[in-house]
């Protein structure tokens, strides 16, 4: 596969509202289970970025990651039940978790080109 092709891909996949589907599950079923989905999703994506060289597109996908979060949750009923994310509002929460993935994701890629030799 081409690069432009590859690199297409990592940000279709970054697209996808990691952070609403974890907030959006927290908030109907009570369990922070789809957190931990949400940081193993993105913990694979960063390691195939990494793999593949394409450490920026970390930045550009979790801010197309963001968007589409943000996005979401203007369109649902999350900001009617933002008390249940206390003591972050909804996009507050949002925010917070973009960063720490983002943080966590640029440790993972930079230990993976380490030990990969990339």
């Amino acid at each position: 596969m081409t690069k432009r092709k590859v690199t297409f891909l990592l940000l279709l996949a970054y697209s996808v509202p990691f952070a609403f589907l974890a907030m959006n599950g927290d908030l109907r079923s009570h369990t922070m289970m789809y957190y931990g989905f949400m940081t193993v999703s993105l913990i694979l994506l960063s390691l195939i970025t990494a793999k593949k060289s394409n450490v920026r597109i970390i930045v550009f996908g979790n801010i197309l990651s963001f968007l589409s979060s943000y996005i979401f949750i203007l369109l649902t009923d999350i900001l009617q039940d933002q008390w249940y994310f206390a003591p972050f509002s909804a996009v507050g929460l949002l925010i917070f978790l973009t960063i720490l993935s983002l943080l966590l994701q640029f440790i993972i890629a930079l230990l993976a080109r380490n030990f990969m030799n990339v």
